[in-house]
């Protein structure tokens, strides 16, 4: 049987209904109005400077060039040294990259004390890695101006290119000599994993990212200098900037016993731990770390360190504990943003702290810092590893 409802009862539940909707518009349309008025405030200095250029300014305004370049200010504004605003160049460099290979000179920069660009990492084969440019090196000049004068962000972008084109820029090495450079930008593959067996059954494993395959290429690498009689392992992550956290914790699972790798927390203080299983690679370890070791290199040693597996030798690392995330803007371009702080199995975050090494080795001398191309004796933070394995 049908229950049937009486008009007045109708009435009600439709204005009740009616009502409702009401409140809850106003309440829509307020909460948005007060956002609105408060995104108003906000950027009521920038519309009042774009008033002014619009009225006043005489040459032609090149609005997508003036759209970047607000982007990019947004995004130094920040004050974080990680995010940063990609135009289409950048991130299909910053793309390939992620992907094994490169676009461009080759060279991984970061801003120097004094505000010129500094070189903390040329790839190897790479062409920067070709006409002799090396770790250290400071750029003053990109295309005959001042990187200082240009600022960091428009100096850096200066460096990026077509394919095939020529970069120009002046570096100062060792604080006084002056080379200028001219490289071609090409495409070319990067190896990130590179090792090979020493004296006295130790196996050196040099990474110079962790991107891609690197994880692959690393249990590869592990399991191929076992078979050859390695009895211990020293890891050099010298000038490696880090890269994917899924990569490094895939690397991390292969050499932890069962326990926490590392948690990730958001803006919302979310977290999430990353785990390891009980399978782990039994054998004594060294790090070698320095200034330019960062972010995933930097989980790595910590790591390492926190379960008491490796000896950490160098200088203090980079410190950044934080993790970024790419987004593209639907048009080629994309922002990187800082979306979530790490920290390794002891819980303390390092992020602009660095891992103090157990062991500090401090190069004596500029031509030390370029290991790249030191023998093994010559090269005072290997043969302390060397050292502390014995």
């Amino acid at each position: 049987m049908k229950k049937k409802i009486n008009l007045t009862t109708a009435i009600f539940f439709i204005t009740a209904a009616a009502i409702i909707s009401i409140a809850l518009t106003y309440v829509y349309f307020t909460t948005a109005v007060k956002d609105l008025s408060v995104k108003a405030d906000k950027y009521a200095k920038l519309d009042l400077v774009s008033q002014i250029v619009e009225n006043k300014y005489v040459k032609d305004i090149d609005s997508r060039k003036l759209e970047d370049g607000i982007i990019m200010g947004y995004m130094y504004g920040l004050g974080d040294r990680h995010s940063a605003y990609l135009s289409k160049e950048a991130f299909s460099e910053n793309v390939k990259s992620g992907e094994g290979k490169y676009q461009g000179i080759g060279v991984s920069v970061t801003k120097d004390d004094s505000g010129y660009i500094k070189i903390y990492n040329v790839l190897k084969n790479s062409p920067a890695d070709k006409v002799g440019i090396k770790n250290g090196d400071i750029i003053i000049e990109v295309e005959g101006e001042d990187v200082f004068t240009l600022g960091y962000e428009n100096a850096s972008n200066k460096l990026l290119g077509k394919l095939g084109t020529i970069s120009k820029f002046k570096v100062q090495r060792n604080k006084t000599e002056l080379i200028d450079f001219e490289v071609v930008r090409q495409e070319f593959d990067i190896e990130t994993v590179e090792y090979r067996m020493m004296e006295n059954n130790i196996g050196f494993i040099r990474i110079s990212q962790f991107i891609n395959n690197t994880d692959v290429d690393f249990k590869a690498a592990v399991d191929d200098l076992k078979s050859k009689g390695a009895q211990k392992l020293i890891f050099d992550l010298r000038y490696n900037p880090g890269g994917s956290l899924e990569v490094i914790v895939n690397i991390l699972d292969y050499l932890l016993p069962e326990g926490n790798i590392a948690t990730i927390k958001d803006k919302n203080g979310v977290e999430k731990e990353f785990k390891s299983d009980a399978k782990c690679v039994q054998m004594p370890m060294a790090v070698i770390v320095n200034g330019s070791s960062a972010s995933a290199s930097e989980l790595f040693s910590a790591a390492l360190r926190d379960y008491r597996m490796a000896t950490i030798v160098g200088t203090r690392t980079y410190g950044k504990g934080t993790a970024q995330e790419t987004i593209a803007l639907g048009d080629g371009t994309a922002i990187i943003l800082t979306v979530d702080m790490y920290m390794p199995p002891n819980g303390t975050n390092y992020d602009g702290i660095g891992i103090m090494p157990d062991i500090p080795v401090t190069p004596e001398n500029e031509s030390q810092i370029d290991f790249y191309n030191l023998s093994e004796a010559d090269d005072i933070q290997l043969q302390k590893a060397i050292s502390a394995l014995k």
